[in-house]
C-alpha cells in the first residue's frame, strides 16, 4: 500500500487501521452499489447523508457502504459485508467518530465547485467536522 496522500483519512475498524479516501473508485463503487445512473446522483446523495449525520442521523448499511467505498483504492479486499461486520462489532458508541474520519476524506477529496455552483455541504461544514 502506498503512503498516504493528503485527500486520506484513517479509520480504525475490526482492530485494524484503513486508509480511506474518496477516490473515483470510491464514486463508481457507490454508483455501482446504489444502482444510479451518474456519478453526480453519488455526489448529491453523498451530500444528502452528509446533511443527515450532521444532525446525529444516519442508516448503518448506507453507513457501511460508504466505509466500503471509501477503502476501495487502498484496500479492495475488503467486502461490503466485512465492513458491515466489522461496523457491528465495534458498536454503536463507536461509528459517530468512525464516519467523521470517513467524512472528513470525503470532504478533503470533494472536486472543486465550478464557478456559480454551491459547494456540497458537507465542504462547507468542514470547520465544523473537523474540529
Amino acid at each position: 500500500m502506498a503512503a498516504p496522500a493528503a485527500r486520506d483519512g484513517q479509520v480504525r475498524l475490526g482492530g485494524k487501521t484503513f486508509v480511506c479516501n474518496f477516490s473515483i473508485t470510491a464514486i463508481v463503487s457507490l454508483r455501482d452499489r446504489w444502482a444510479l445512473e451518474s456519478d453526480d446522483e453519488v455526489l448529491a446523495r453523498l451530500d444528502e447523508i452528509a446533511k443527515k449525520f450532521e444532525r446525529g442521523k444516519f442508516d448503518f448499511r448506507i453507513s457501511s457502504d460508504i466505509i466500503w467505498a471509501s477503502f476501495r483504492s487502498n484496500h479492495p479486499e475488503v467486502t461490503p459485508d466485512e465492513v458491515f461486520k466489522m461496523m457491528d462489532e465495534a458498536g454503536f458508541k463507536e461509528l459517530p467518530q468512525i464516519l467523521t474520519h470517513v467524512f472528513k476524506a470525503l470532504i478533503a477529496s470533494a472536486p472543486p465547485a465550478e464557478a456559480g455552483q454551491a459547494r456540497p455541504t458537507a465542504r462547507r461544514e468542514r470547520s465544523r467536522l473537523t474540529n
